[in-house]
């Protein structure tokens, strides 16, 4: 069992902070508190603060990614303050993306054929509410 907690801060500017592992277990917990605050106050700009979280997976990641385009899409900006471990897991995203767009060239230098890449492919499902 992962350790997570969440709390909304009901301040001039709401703040969402988190601390311990986000991770696939744990990230529909921060996106009922941040869903939960962008319904309560729309509009309003939101601070996820992510400082203390030790641990972050790709799901944690994805959700973090998800929440912003969700608030973009609704007219509210959120502001993530993130976490070392955080940073690290989107370091090693951004170089797994490097590396899988520079493989094509390299590929088609020896011959061998190139996998094409649609729109449609690189989309993701939309922000779904929890429960």
């Amino acid at each position: 069992m992962s350790r997570f907690g969440v709390w909304i801060h009901p301040a001039e500017h709401p703040t969402v902070e988190a601390w311990g592992e986000l991770c696939i277990s744990t990230e529909p917990d921060l996106q009922a508190c941040v869903l939960r605050v962008l319904d309560e106050r729309p509009g309003e700009p939101v601070v996820v603060d992510l400082r203390r979280v030790c641990f972050c997976d790709l799901a944690g990641l994805r959700s973090l990614s998800r929440l912003v385009e969700h608030g973009s899409s609704v007219g509210t900006r959120i502001e993530v303050r993130t976490s070392q471990p955080i940073a690290r897991t989107g370091g090693l995203v951004d170089h797994v993306r490097a590396a899988r767009i520079a493989s094509p060239a390299r590929r088609e230098r020896r011959g061998a054929p190139v996998a094409q890449t649609t729109a449609a492919d690189e989309r993701h499902a939309p922000l779904a509410r929890p429960g």
